[in-house]
């Protein structure tokens, strides 16, 4: 018998372009992203919330900082995945069903929120959260970006900004005012956007030992928030804190990749 409090993931590693996934393994959900965190976490949490048997597939990227050699086994998995049709836009992440071929991350993250009730209840808490869930996809967007392209002292100093100040405070009074999740007591999509976000602010400030803003460098309620959506259910808290996911948050080739 299947322990119900254990994560049912099946994560499983590649490297060439020949072992990436062309239909769902054993007939299984299947999403296939890089072997790090990157965009793809809400994701693998929604999945794992869940609570259904699925495959998490990392393709493992080149050790370069060039980014195309670094991908090149991808570049050619993805000639494979729109010859045969499979995808008409082939990118990753990429989500294969039984009825479904899913690529852009907040379209999937989309459908796995509405497919397993993680998108809040009723219509106006449904489109509160999409509107959100874009909110917090831009934090996300921002740090990936100055993390690939400008690195380590343009991330510390946009995590020290006022500007983002500001954001998190109005995301602190939303956590305040519905007593637990973002959205009410019970956790969706925005939490996993959210938290993938401040779970890599609060990496990102050890590694880089930020101590001398004129702010407090992490906001003094993100710890205990994280830790009420990591142990939301008891298949999300063993799947993040599995050895699994015990991987990079960026690809080798971003300026500021020592997370």
């Amino acid at each position: 018998m299947t322990d119900s409090n254990t994560c049912k993931a099946t994560v499983i590693t590649i490297h060439k372009a020949s072992e990436v996934p062309l239909q769902p393994i054993n007939g299984k959900p299947t999403l296939v992203y890089w072997d790090i965190v990157g965009i793809v976490h809400p994701l693998r949490m929604a999945l794992a919330t869940a609570n259904v048997e699925w495959n998490d597939v990392r393709m493992v990227c080149g050790q370069s900082k060039d980014s195309q050699a670094n991908k090149k086994e991808w570049f050619q998995a993805k000639k494979v995945l729109q010859e045969k049709k499979i995808l008409e836009f082939p990118n990753l992440p990429y989500y294969l069903d039984t009825d479904v071929q899913l690529v852009q991350t907040d379209a999937i993250l989309r459908y796995l929120g509405n497919k397993f009730n993680l998108m809040g209840n009723g219509t106006v808490q449904v489109h509160r959260a999409d509107m959100l869930m874009e909110e917090a996809r831009d934090l996300d967007s921002t740090i990936v970006r100055l993390s690939y392209e400008e690195g380590g002292p343009a991330v510390a100093k946009w995590l020290c900004s006022s500007d983002l100040r500001d954001k998190l405070q109005v995301w602190d009074e939303l956590i305040r005012a519905s007593g637990a999740f973002v959205t009410g007591s019970t956790i969706t999509v925005v939490d996993f956007k959210l938290y993938t976000f401040l779970y890599k602010f609060q990496v990102a400030q050890a590694s880089l030992m930020i101590s001398d803003c004129q702010v407090p460098a992490l906001p003094f309620w993100v710890p205990a928030y994280l830790d009420l959506v990591q142990k939301a259910t008891p298949q999300l808290e063993a799947y993040l804190k599995s050895p699994d996911m015990r991987i990079p948050i960026n690809n080798p080739h971003a300026l500021f990749d020592n997370f």
